[in-house]
């Protein structure tokens, strides 16, 4: 395929590649829980909750299992990684038109993923409109809404 940057062998070899990190975290995860729940630092509750947030990603895999897509708000730094990211600041866009704009934006993103584009149509927009505080201005890395990537 003329698409790929690399041929399938080494596109084999950097799957491999990735699944063996993943084994190896999860691995030395639970390396840390085992030591974690034998010194008796954290209760059985927390332990079972730990677990739980080790299922939630923000920059998922191709063979990951998708369930949910959640809204999430914080610094620039700690969500840089992520897949779907859209910066925001204070601004003149009204919110509702900014949530629909960023949703249409991360849609057109998903490509060819339906399961991703099918998660960001569930999402719903008092979700996210809830976590912005007055009128925004939005900023993408990628160049999504037209000639300008930043919207005043």
């Amino acid at each position: 395929n003329d698409n790929k940057p690399y041929d399938n062998e080494t596109h084999d070899k950097i799957k491999k590649l990735r699944a063996e990190r993943r084994q190896e975290k999860k691995q030395e995860k639970q390396e840390v829980k085992q030591l974690l729940a034998e010194e008796n630092l954290l209760s059985d509750e927390t332990l079972n909750n730990l677990n739980e947030l080790d299922c939630l990603t923000g920059i998922p895999n191709e063979d990951d299992e998708l369930l949910f897509a959640i809204p999430v708000c914080g610094p620039v730094g700690a969500l840089q990684n992520y897949k779907y990211k859209v910066k925001v600041t204070p601004g003149n866009i009204k919110k509702s038109k900014a949530v629909k704009m960023v949703l249409s934006a991360f849609s057109n993103m998903a490509g060819e993923n339906q399961r991703e584009k099918e998660l960001m149509k569930n999402v719903i927009d008092d979700e996210i409109q809830l976590r912005w505080v007055g009128d925004v201005q939005l900023a993408l890395s990628h160049n999504l809404f037209g000639k300008k990537a930043k919207l005043k």
